[in-house]
């Protein structure tokens, strides 16, 4: 089928649609910015999500480590900090593998970006939600660490929304095809 691709650009921006003939038309549209004419994959839209994940992730995990004053910052019960700390440690991991895999040119499969971005929303907003029904009590209270575990389940519920926009937004480019 003969396909073509339209590509608008200004100085920094472009955006390009790819569309094929033949009955099917695919209007896949992404955003991309470029560095010097060259296109980069932290200037497209999905390699600033993946360094806004790492970011907050990475915040998560310090808040966790070190956030009631150098010691640690509990999500919850013994169950709520392995889910808290699982999902960041294990996340911190697997983003820095995904980067490193778009820099060198070895993209990862488009379903293993899919999955992930779903299991990294559910654990985090899981996570998230644990420690804000932990500390909230204690904030009224007056606890030393309540504060501290209202901002480290909040920022759990912001990188959660992260990876559930990826997630949505990584849907569009899978093509699954049953047989």
């Amino acid at each position: 089928m003969p396909s073509h691709a339209v590509t608008k650009s200004s100085h920094y921006v472009s955006v390009q649609q790819t569309s094929s003939v033949g009955g099917a038309t695919s209007g896949s549209r992404y955003l991309s910015w470029s560095i010097g004419g060259k296109s980069h994959y932290f200037c497209s839209l999905q390699g600033i999500l993946r360094i806004l994940e790492l970011v907050l992730v990475l915040i998560v995990l310090i808040l966790a480590r070190v956030g009631d004053g150098g010691n640690i910052l509990h999500f919850g019960g013994a169950d709520a900090d392995f889910i808290g700390i699982g999902a960041s440690v294990g996340l911190t991991f697997i983003l820095l593998a995904f980067i490193v895999c778009h820099l060198v040119g070895h993209l990862p499969p488009t379903l293993l970006e899919v999955l992930i971005n779903l299991v990294g929303a559910i654990l985090l907003l899981t996570a998230g939600s644990l420690a804000i029904s932990y500390h909230s009590p204690r904030y009224d209270r007056n606890y030393r660490d309540s504060q501290e575990g209202l901002a480290l389940g909040v920022i759990a519920i912001i990188a959660g929304i992260v990876f559930a926009i990826d997630f949505l937004l990584s849907l569009r480019h899978m093509k699954i095809s049953i047989k």
